[in-house]
């Protein structure tokens, strides 16, 4: 047993209607005995409070009216507030429903109580819900009438692709051409060494795919994993197409949301070229090479006896059937060797080992030093530089020549020289230099001024990381003596100490 519970205020003309009992209360009502009441005076109005108590047994909530939004969807059958089933049918244009319902009685969707009688859909094509509207007799939910609506809307006839995507070992693979729904033709090139690459294909305007048949289409999305054999292309599917040959095919099948058209996407897959471009081996008939420092510096030392005169390399890259390799001039694919020849009055001997990769465009460089003693004796210097020098330093730079001549212009006034250690392969030794008992700093500049006769001397000291071990490069320099420093020779005669003076035109005058 329910007891409804109403308590009103109606003004003298106004009308109230109880949907339970469909009592009408009005100003007449008070004549009526067997409703408690009370008239009370209110200026003009005359208001009447009436509360009714009622024992109700078995009443249901129901709804007043229902309205679709947009006019163009269609509620079939007509609303009755005795009908608790429609169906909503609406175009393919219409992407949002709203259903507007009346009642004066709470009412419910999605399990909770509705603040406006007002619920908003969306819809994509070819698609539909179901969406339960309650009326209760109360807001807890008590002696409810459920309405079902089942939303449609119609599905296009446009079979079309709205995303096709193809990603290898968790990268996106770009497609050729670019995806276009319109497009039904496709190459894609799957990294080299992936080993697992997936398609996913989504069908557009509520469609639906198949990577089967058209018959088996009854999704939206659909993902699958195809295998791409591991064989290496010569080119890319971008680069030379008419040498580019698929190794797998891939169909999609995509049917239109009403069933009626059907499209065929066809992906061809391909391997690119080996991007690889790493070392596997390097070898020697002298010692083994080991690396030196961090992994990504490639680079690498061959300690051989002292006083060898020639050593044989060789060099294997990874991909031994793309990669192409050079070596002191060498070349070959997948591997390289050479003979390098030594000076052994040099300490080491520095070789560039180069590898392209099989795509044309990866190329990595290692670095091989030589040593023809313990590198902790060394102490050499990589460069020798004096800017003012005449035609450069006599003889010519070289690590192993430790006497410089230099013939200085005539009006510098001081022999600069920019010293430069060599390069060490170890990260734990150093080199410095001395001038003048002085400690340098490699590659900084040093000054000394001339004498008056135009001549300069400057002794730079190596010393190596062991600090016992040094070596010493004497450059010696001529310049302009003091008086003459500065000065302008030319064959020319000196200019006018004034303006030339500028002779005016003379008349002679006759008179008659």
């Amino acid at each position: 047993m329910a007891y409804a519970k109403i308590l009103s205020e109606y003004s003298c003309n106004q009308y109230a209607r109880y949907d339970t009992r469909s009592w009408l209360i009005s100003r007449n009502a008070a004549r009526d005995a067997s409703l408690p009441w009370a008239l009370k005076g209110c200026g003009q109005l005359l208001a009447v409070n009436v509360r009714i108590w009622e024992k109700v047994s078995g009443a249901l909530g129901s709804i007043r009216a229902l309205r679709i939004e947009p006019p163009s969807c269609q509620l079939q059958p007509s609303f009755v507030p005795e009908t608790t089933f429609y169906v909503v049918d609406c175009p393919e244009q219409v992407k949002e429903i709203t259903i507007n319902a009346e009642s004066v009685f709470p009412l419910f969707a999605h399990g909770a109580l509705l603040k406006q009688p007002r619920i908003v859909q969306q819809l994509g094509a070819g698609s539909a819900k179901v969406v339960v509207l309650r009326a209760c007799t109360n807001a807890a939910g008590a002696a409810c009438r459920h309405y079902t609506l089942d939303l449609h809307r119609k599905g296009s006839s446009e079979a079309l692709l709205a995303e096709l995507l193809v990603t290898s070992g968790g990268v996106d693979v770009p497609l050729s051409p670019p995806f276009h729904p319109s497009v039904s033709l496709y190459r894609t090139d799957v990294p080299f060494g992936s080993a697992s690459t997936n398609v996913v294909a989504s069908a557009g305007k509520g469609g639906f795919v198949s990577f089967a048949s058209f018959a088996a289409a009854d999704q939206h999305s659909q993902s699958l994993d195809v295998k791409v054999p591991a064989k290496a292309s010569s080119w890319g599917s971008e680069e030379i197409p008419s040498h580019w040959q698929a190794l797998t095919t891939l169909k999609v099948f995509v049917v239109s949301a009403d069933w009626t058209g059907k499209m065929e996407y066809t992906v061809q897959f391909g391997r690119a070229p080996n991007a690889d471009a790493s070392l596997a081996t390097i070898a020697s008939n002298v010692g083994a090479p080991y690396p030196v420092g961090e992994p990504d510096l490639r680079r690498y030392m061959l300690a051989v006896p002292r006083g060898t005169r020639e050593v044989a390399l060789s060099a294997t890259a990874m991909d031994k059937e793309g990669a192409q390799v050079k070596l002191d001039g060498q070349h070959g694919r997948g591997y390289a060797s050479a003979v390098l020849k030594l000076n052994p009055s040099a300490p080491y001997k520095r070789v560039t080992i180069r590898v392209k990769a099989a795509d044309e465009v990866t190329i990595k460089s290692y670095l091989l030093v030589v040593a023809m003693t313990d590198h902790s004796e060394w102490a050499m210097l990589e460069d020798l530089v004096v800017p003012s020098c005449e035609g450069g330093l006599r003889p010519d730079f070289e690590m192993d020549v430790f006497h410089y001549r230099c013939l200085l212009a005539n009006d510098v006034e001081a022999l600069e020289v920019i010293p430069t250690v060599m390069w060490m392969p170890a990260f734990n030794q150093q080199l410095q230099i001395h001038i003048k008992d002085k400690e340098w700093k490699s590659g900084n500049v040093f000054q000394q001024p001339l004498s008056d006769d135009g001549k300069a001397e400057v002794d730079i000291t190596v010393l190596a990381s062991d600090h016992k071990h040094k070596a010493t490069y004497h450059v010696s320099a001529q310049g302009s003596p003091l008086n003459e420093r500065g000065r302008l020779f030319t064959t020319l005669e000196p200019p006018p100490k004034e303006a030339p003076i500028k002779q005016r035109p003379q008349y002679r005058f006759r008179s008659t």
